[in-house]
């Protein structure tokens, strides 16, 4: 559906291959390749940037050492990554 109040993005020189893997993934779905980058873009966009989650998990983990729970700065950083993800439904 074309909207004329919405912005065209237009990416020029994707190599062949890209293209191919894209075109496959949008099948698959059941989409239209216009369809399926779209809701890639969209996903892509609702996510906080990598500096915003990275200060969410340090907050988190300091929630967390206040609390008690022992986990802490100084923790293992993969469980604190899963920690966080599980905290933001993002796991």
């Amino acid at each position: 559906m074309h909207n004329a109040g919405m912005p065209n993005v237009t990416i020029r020189h994707v190599p062949d291959d890209v293209h191919a893997a894209l075109v496959a993934r949008a099948e698959e779905a059941g989409q239209s390749l216009q369809a399926y980058l779209q809701g890639l873009l969209a996903s892509a966009a609702a996510r906080p940037p990598v500096r915003q989650f990275a200060a969410e998990l340090v907050q988190a983990a300091r929630q967390r050492e206040l609390a008690g729970s022992g986990i802490g700065p100084d923790a293992d950083a993969v469980a604190l990554i899963r920690q966080g993800r599980d905290l933001a439904g993002r796991g």
